[in-house]
């Protein structure tokens, strides 16, 4: 299999049903940080099917800031990787955009949670951001998905 079609494979057998998965619970946090993960490797597979991988200078991270990012234009594929690196590591300790800990990423409080008593059935996973407030994590999924899926269908991998 060659690295165009394991990246076809990756987004439609892997990417798309984790996502499916945690939409049917958007208050589910394991799967929400599974799901960000999952999102976010997409881009090593982009750069793998791409020819910036045979130049021994061209690192991932370069790629995705300089072509990537820039082609999909999508304002939550940052948000994606530091909720993917957060959830990896608890900390960065590199410079973030969005968060820096994976304590930012919850879900609204359920039942026995509340602080007041009353009944509230958790509803979904949310990024607490630095500057942005508080960013529903099914929004930065979705949005960040189809800009991938446009991506990959204009450069004819989907």
């Amino acid at each position: 299999m060659n690295s165009a079609e394991a990246l076809r494979n990756y987004f439609l057998y892997t990417v798309t049903p984790t996502l499916d998965e945690f939409y049917q619970t958007p208050y589910d946090v394991r799967k929400g940080r599974i799901a960000a993960i999952i999102l976010h490797h997409t881009d090593d597979y982009i750069f793998l099917a791409s020819q910036y991988h045979l130049n021994p200078y061209q690192r991932i991270k370069s790629f995705r800031d300089e072509k990537l990012s820039p082609a999909i234009n999508c304002k939550y594929h940052s948000l994606i990787r530091d909720v993917c690196d957060a959830s990896k590591h608890a900390l960065l300790d590199r410079t973030f955009d969005y968060i820096a800990s994976q304590d930012q990423v919850q879900a609204t409080p359920g039942l026995f949670q509340e602080p007041n008593g009353f009944f509230a059935e958790a509803s979904e996973v949310e990024v607490h951001s630095k500057d942005d407030g508080v960013i529903p994590l099914t929004l930065a999924l979705r949005e960040t998905y189809d800009a991938l899926k446009r991506y990959l269908t204009n450069e004819g991998i989907l």
